[in-house]
This record gives C-alpha cells, sequence and structure tokens, in this order.
C-alpha cells in the first residue's frame, strides 16, 4: 500500500484502541476508499493511459515521453525476506515510456525508461492545446512510435535475412533442393528492398522528431509559421514513402510464405 497508506492504516489502529467508535467508521472509510483506488481509480488511469499520445513523468526533470505499454514488475522489498531466506517481492505497476531527445549535433536519440505508475500522469486536453511546449511535443509523439515501430521491423527483418541466407547457401549446395533457390534469392531481394525503405522511412519520422524537438527548445518557434509548401511536402513524401514500403513489405511477406509453406512440404 505504501508507506503513507501504512502509517494512516497504523494511526486508524491506534485510534480504534482508543476510540472505537471513531477509529471503526474511519477505518471502514479507509478501506473503501483503497478498495475503490485499486478497482476504479487505476484500472481507468491504466485504460486513459493506453489511448493517450503523451505522458508527463513526475520525477527528475518532470519531461514528457510517449507511453508504450503497461506490465506490472515483481520488485524486491528492501530489507524484508521471507521465512526461508528468500528475498519478498511485491508486484508494482510499471509504464514503459519514449523518450525523445535532441543531441547537441542535432541527432535525436529516443530512449526507453520504466517508471512507476503512480508517477506518470496524463495532460489534460485543454493543456495540450493551449500551451505551445506541450501541444509540440504532443504532434510529434505518434513519429516517436511509428520509428519505434520501424526500428523494431527492421531488427526482424534482419534476423529473417540471416536465417534465408543460411537456408540459401544449403540449397545452392543441393543437388535435390537447388530448384528451390529461386524463391529464396527473390525472398532476400525483397528483404533487401524493404531494409532500404525503412530506413527511409525512418530517417523521415527522425526528421519530423527533430524539427518538433527543436520547436520545443526555441521559444518563439510557432508551428502555424510553417509555410503550407513545407506541409505539404512533408506529407507528400511520407504519403510516397509509406505506401512503397507497405508495397514492397506485402511483396516480401508473401515470399514469407511460400517459405514457410515450402518447408512444411520437406
Amino acid at each position: 500500500m505504501g508507506c503513507l497508506a501504512l502509517i494512516g492504516l497504523l494511526i486508524i489502529l491506534g485510534l480504534i484502541i482508543q476510540f472505537w467508535y471513531i477509529g471503526i467508521p474511519m477505518l471502514i472509510i479507509f478501506i473503501a476508499v483503497a478498495i475503490h483506488h485499486e478497482t476504479v481509480v487505476i484500472p481507468e488511469k491504466i485504460k486513459q493511459l493506453k489511448k493517450s499520445n503523451l505522458v508527463l513523468i513526475k520525477e527528475g526533470d518532470n519531461s514528457y515521453a510517449v507511453p508504450l505499454k503497461i506490465e506490472e514488475i515483481q520488485e524486491e522489498v528492501q530489507g524484508n525476506t521471507s521465512l526461508n531466506g528468500t528475498p519478498v517481492k511485491i508486484g508494482k505497476k510499471k509504464v514503459l515510456v519514449a523518450i525523445p531527445i535532441l543531441k547537441e549535433n542535432g541527432d535525436v536519440d529516443i530512449v526507453n525508461s520504466w517508471h512507476d505508475l503512480e508517477k506518470v500522469e496524463i495532460p489534460s486536453a485543454y493543456w495540450i492545446s493551449t500551451d505551445k511546449k506541450t501541444s509540440c511535443i504532443n504532434g510529434i509523439a505518434p513519429m516517436v512510435k511509428e520509428s519505434i515501430s520501424v526500428d523494431r521491423e527492421m531488427l526482424n527483418l534482419e534476423t529473417k535475412y540471416l536465417e534465408i541466407t543460411e537456408v540459401a547457401t544449403l540449397i545452392s549446395s543441393s543437388d535435390i533442393y537447388s530448384s528451390k533457390l529461386d524463391i529464396y534469392e527473390r525472398a532476400l531481394a525483397q528483404i533487401e528492398a524493404l531494409l532500404v525503405k525503412a530506413r527511409e522511412l525512418n530517417e523521415f519520422y527522425l526528421r519530423m522528431i527533430k524539427e518538433g524537438l527543436i520547436g520545443n527548445k526555441v521559444a518563439e518557434y510557432n508551428l502555424d509559421g510553417i509555410s503550407d509548401n513545407l506541409h505539404i511536402s512533408f506529407d507528400s513524401k511520407y504519403r510516397q514513402v509509406k505506401e512503397e514500403y507497405q508495397t514492397i513489405k506485402h511483396t516480401a511477406y508473401t515470399y514469407f510464405e511460400l517459405i514457410s509453406k515450402d518447408k512444411r512440404k520437406v
């Protein structure tokens, strides 16, 4: 329940002993509030976090971040052990967030970190719409998620490339299965093309994130001041690269299916 809750419970127990007619109603209220917090407040907060693009981390520099997922993580309770000597662990709800950071040389880093659920807050819609800096970061939040997604897909593709290369090398030396080599070579070519487009798409995301972070640093920066031509240029380029990426991805995964079916036949 936390230190404050424990202190509160001890105070109430003390009151029960001395003033039972006051302490018992207070204990009932305390239990009711605790149950409401666990069964209503926390689930609702988690629900809202999952729909939110932006959160505020209420520790350190109070930085804004992009929520990625929520998990219950087991943590050891310092100074406490069970009867058999093993450390006592409790489950704490944690939020994994991504924090985009603009380096001095202009590069962008996306740093992932875990934070206690109670340390994470959701900015109000009013604050996002009226505060320039908050609005700016909220605007690039979808790009941060897209960049992370593309990064993850590139890692999967690189792993798939190595696996298919290994099989293709074996097939090329086979007298029986050499006729299947064409499918594997085409799959490798599609992965190479897809990786090129994925990197291009991710570079676009990082450029947009960079612009947003610069806008957050420069007080007089005005998003409305970006010319319509610049918006059109960005939007047009994004749509083109995204469409090319999806087309190549569809073709590549068609070859993956063919390879999977081929494996099942062997």
